[in-house]
Formats: structure tokens, C-alpha cells, sequence
């Protein structure tokens, strides 16, 4: 019985070993691990840059133009979709540092409704692969970023966009170079982001502690039932 059991410790060590061997990265290849956390944090980002805004329309007039008033004049920018209260929808098409806004709107609204920007309607284009970047790399990415930008909900991933991410990965995978760049519809550019991340590994990444390569444990012929083992470690 004892025998027995040995046998089976030893054959699940090596199955576990194997099965650890089996799910390391391979020499030049992208951990998909790596490349979902990358894109959530880059998803992040984006929603960061073009939050939910809220405001109110101030002297609307018959011509259906408005000024208006709003939380975030910041992240504001010409083209947003503003919702009003039900009654309608305002397109902002002038922002100002000095703190003037103003746009078109549609229904019946009067001073001083209020309004909330929609999500906002986004696309990403496939990434190029850039120096030291191969294009399975690109093309993960840009795949897991997709998803991860419906997940926020600031954000509406729409093939008919209002805002459009574009932009190159390059670099080896243990230090990949994201530049990005979001366009409005008349390809202005909005925003820019240039961001680091490891997504996978350039060399394959160091052993499991204790693999050391080991044969099978196998019958000792010798073994006289008395003492020891009956199962001869071969090395």
C-alpha cells in the first residue's frame, strides 16, 4: 500500500508539473492575462477623458440656438449630444475658455431646462503595429479594448462614432508603447494618450520553482521488502 501511494504522489507531481509547463507563455508570445488588464486600464482612461456632462440651456431662441451652462467645461467638446429632460436633444458647437457654450437644439424646451450628454458614441479602429510589435499583438489588443470600452458606461461603442480612437502599439511586449489618439467627426483631434504596459513576455519567463527534470520513479528489482524503498529514483 505504501508503494502504491508514493506511485501516485509522484504521478500527480509530474502531471502538475507538466500542466504548469504547458500554460507558461512561450518565447515571444502575449499573455491574453496581460492584455485584458492593459485594455480595462486603457478603457478607463478614455472614460475618464469624456465623462457624463450635465448643464442647462440659458435664452433659447426661436432660431433653435441656445447658450447654455454646464458642470464640465473641461471635458466638454464641439459635437457632444446633450439629452434635454426628455423634451429633446442639444448639440454643443461652441466651447470657449472663457466659459461660453452654445449649440442647436430640437423640441419644445424653454430657459433654464436642464440636459445630460448621452453616452458618448465611440469606435476604435484595428491599431498598428508599430517597430518591435507583431500583429497578433495589435490585434489582441485592439480586440480587448473594444470590449472593455463597453463596459463603461460613459461610453457606447457605435459604428457610427462620434468620437474615433486611433493609433500604433510598438515596442517589445515586456515594454509595449500605446499611443492613441481620439478625433472628433471633422478629425480634430480631442485628446492623446501615449501609455506603457507589459503585455506579454520577450524571453520565456523563469521556471516553476522545484522543475527540476526527473524520470519516473520505476520498480527496484533488488528490494527485499525489509527496508527503504521498492521504487528506484532514477535521475
Amino acid at each position: 500500500m505504501r508503494m502504491v501511494i508514493v506511485f501516485l504522489l509522484c504521478s500527480f507531481a509530474a502531471a502538475a508539473k507538466d500542466a504548469g509547463q504547458a500554460a507558461r507563455p512561450s518565447e515571444n508570445s502575449f499573455d491574453p492575462v496581460m492584455v485584458k488588464e492593459a485594455a480595462r486600464r486603457f478603457a478607463m482612461t478614455v472614460a475618464a477623458r469624456f465623462p457624463r456632462i450635465e448643464g442647462e440651456l440659458r435664452d433659447p431662441s426661436p432660431a433653435r440656438t441656445s447658450a447654455c451652462h454646464l458642470s464640465d467645461l473641461q471635458h466638454a467638446f464641439a459635437g457632444q449630444i446633450f439629452e434635454i429632460e426628455g423634451k429633446g436633444t442639444f448639440e454643443l458647437r461652441n466651447v470657449t475658455a472663457g466659459g461660453f457654450c452654445g449649440g442647436a437644439y430640437t423640441g419644445a424646451v424653454a430657459d433654464g431646462d436642464r440636459m445630460r450628454s448621452l453616452p458618448l458614441a465611440i469606435s476604435l479602429t484595428q491599431l498598428r503595429a508599430g517597430p518591435g510589435t507583431d500583429l497578433r499583438v495589435a490585434k489582441a489588443f485592439s480586440d480587448e479594448a473594444r470590449e472593455a470600452l463597453k463596459s463603461q458606461a460613459a461610453l457606447a461603442v457605435s459604428n457610427e462614432p462620434v468620437v474615433t480612437l486611433t493609433g500604433s502599439i510598438s515596442g517589445p511586449r515586456s515594454n509595449q508603447v500605446i499611443a492613441l489618439v481620439a478625433l472628433d467627426q471633422d478629425g480634430r483631434v480631442l485628446e492623446w494618450w501615449q501609455l506603457f504596459e507589459r503585455l506579454g513576455y520577450d524571453a520565456p519567463p523563469p521556471a516553476p520553482f522545484a522543475a527540476r527534470a526527473r524520470l519516473p520513479l520505476q520498480p527496484n528489482p533488488s528490494y527485499d521488502g525489509a527496508s527503504g524503498s521498492g521504487w528506484a529514483d532514477r535521475r
